[in-house]
């Protein structure tokens, strides 16, 4: 199988009018009526809901399905004496530059492959450069710092 990008494969019961988009409230589970409400619901509700809806579409679809050109990671630290788990979502996109439309997908064909010729513009990324961001590896032991 190969990627597919539809929505309705990342996104059950989605659809648009081509001025609105759907989504049923039943497809994120974590997201009730109260907490999606227009009025008196937390968007920090909402975004976790969403979020947590595509990184468990996307972990539970096979690597050779998933795109490569966005890639999502979840990292969670349970705090067992504060009675919490921080989770820490990273979401990366490569998009062209201008546009900062999403990049197509190589396909098998060999056509679609990227060359191996060297670019003559330099890479935006450094490559032997240490990271100033801690590791957002969690930790074995629990953290006692309250928030």
């Amino acid at each position: 199988m190969a990627f597919d990008k539809t929505p309705t494969s990342w996104i059950a019961n989605w659809s648009e009018d081509e001025t609105d988009i759907t989504v049923p409230l039943a497809t994120f589970s974590e997201l009730t009526a109260a907490e999606a409400d227009a009025t008196t619901g937390d968007i920090r509700d909402i975004v976790f809901a969403i979020i947590e809806h595509l990184y468990s579409t996307w972990n539970s679809t096979l690597a050779a399905d998933r795109p490569t050109k966005w890639t999502m990671q979840k990292t969670a630290t349970v705090n067992t004496i504060l009675n919490k788990i921080i989770s820490r979502y990273s979401i990366t996109f490569e998009t062209d530059i201008g546009t900062q439309e999403v990049r197509d997908e190589y396909s098998n064909t060999p056509s679609a492959t990227p060359s191996s010729t060297p670019s003559a513009t330099p890479s935006s990324t450094p490559s032997s450069t240490p990271s100033s961001t801690p590791s957002s590896t969690p930790s074995s032991t629990p953290s006692h710092t309250p928030s």
